[in-house]
């Protein structure tokens, strides 16, 4: 059952894991059931074989995705099935179903580009985004994308409790990059790029939708899953180029409640460790659903330009603006050190941090103010499902009270 839990329609291309079976088990057919009984057996969707950090030994593992486009009303929801045609293509298209599409993926050496008739998207060769281009607007972002890092056992004032290093950031350096890209028909285009170096590994899937609500078509989904066996403190990095010399920037993050304007972080400012404004976070800001960055310029005829790129985050997470024109999202924490708050020992995470993001970028506040609620609604209040797990028999046939689906 999919559920819509906010008080206005959606429209959105959602995704769920599917089971893996036999090879004929590729052949889904998607029938959704609304609230007043009607039936509709023709669900635009596909099938995806997509990659993703393995909890256990953190490599990147196998999952099929079903991804379909649903409207729903608000504060309603939808009975979804899902069944297998063991009889393959020709038994579901024969009938007056409509077969999901499998969709195989394409290896991408080269620079890469996705786009619709609202956004495009640029990657270099190593699957680090680069621009981010709003068609409607005209708006074009340059973008450097990395991870970066500091060091929690090198004399740094960080800890569980702290985030105050006192050396220089890193870069990680990512040995190689495998890149993946995903056509999928007209509904959605994707990316996944596997990044890793000796200690540090990043899984990175960009998804632009080609259904669905325009505003939401008007972002950049992104997923990051990382993982490190270092002791160090792994932020996310996005820097917005400078479009001009007298460009001036302004740094929000989002608490919840408004954008407030925070400061950049210094590394030249000494803070004492019983400073109040250390405890008080100061280096690092809540982005609790997320923050923007606000360029203001003259361009040469001396006409004013107010641009903005921002995102929403899926977790609260600590956001240091590491620039005027750059901020580091933090990730993934191993603590090298005791900031006298309660944790004395070393603290190693064991598990893969997975974090998604959307991400947009306007012209004005309101434009950028809309597609901040628009993208918190996707991210924060999502449609969500309730999932009765498939069960294979020996024969390979999905077991069920009717044999012929399951309910989602």
């Amino acid at each position: 059952v999919t559920v819509n839990p906010t008080g206005y329609g959606r429209s959105e291309v959602m995704n769920i894991t599917l089971p893996f079976g036999t090879a004929q088990d590729t052949n889904y057919v998607f029938v959704t059931f609304d609230q007043n009984g009607v039936m509709n057996a023709k669900v635009k969707a596909c099938v995806v074989d997509i990659q993703e950090l393995n909890q256990t030994n953190k490599e990147p593992q196998k999952v099929r995705k079903g991804f379909f486009k649903l409207d729903i009303p608000a504060l309603s929801d939808v009975q979804l099935y899902v069944i297998v045609s063991s009889g393959g293509p020709l038994e579901c298209q024969s009938s007056d179903y409509s077969c999901a599409t499998k969709i195989n993926p394409q290896v991408i050496t080269s620079s890469s580009v996705m786009a619709n008739q609202y956004v495009k998207v640029n990657f270099d060769q190593k699957g680090d985004l680069t621009r981010f281009e709003n068609s409607a607007s005209g708006l074009v972002e340059d973008i450097d994308e990395s991870f970066k890092f500091y060091y929690t056992n090198r004399g740094s004032r960080s800890g569980l409790y702290l985030f105050n290093p006192r050396e220089n950031q890193t870069t990680v350096s990512f040995i190689n990059s495998e890149i993946t890209m995903f056509n999928a028909l007209d509904m959605f285009q994707m990316l996944q790029v596997y990044q890793k170096e000796s200690h540090t590994k990043a899984l990175k899937t960009y998804i632009i939708y080609k259904e669905g609500s325009p505003d939401l078509m008007r972002q950049l989904f992104t997923e990051v899953q990382v993982f490190s066996n270092d002791y160090i403190e792994l932020s996310y990095s996005l820097k917005v180029n400078y479009k001009s010399q007298n460009s001036e920037f302004r740094a929000y993050a989002d608490d919840s409640m408004k954008m407030v304007k925070r400061p950049v972080f210094d590394p030249k400012v000494k803070v004492k460790a019983s400073n109040s404004v250390e405890l008080n976070g100061y280096f690092t800001s809540p982005c609790v659903h997320g923050g923007m960055l606000r360029e203001t310029y003259k361009d040469a005829n001396g006409g004013s330009h107010d641009n903005f790129f921002g995102w929403a985050n899926s977790n609260p997470l600590g956001c240091t603006f590491s620039g005027n024109n750059q901020v580091d999202i933090m990730l993934f924490r191993n603590i090298g050190g005791n900031d006298n708050k309660g944790v004395n020992e070393r603290f190693l995470d064991s598990h893969v941090s997975s974090t998604s993001f959307q991400f947009y970028a306007e012209t004005s506040a309101k434009n950028a103010l809309d597609m901040k609620a628009q993208a918190n609604s996707k991210i924060n209040e999502p449609l969500f499902s309730h999932v009765k797990s498939f069960v294979f028999s020996q024969a390979d046939q999905v077991e069920n009270p009717s044999g012929t689906a399951e309910e989602y």
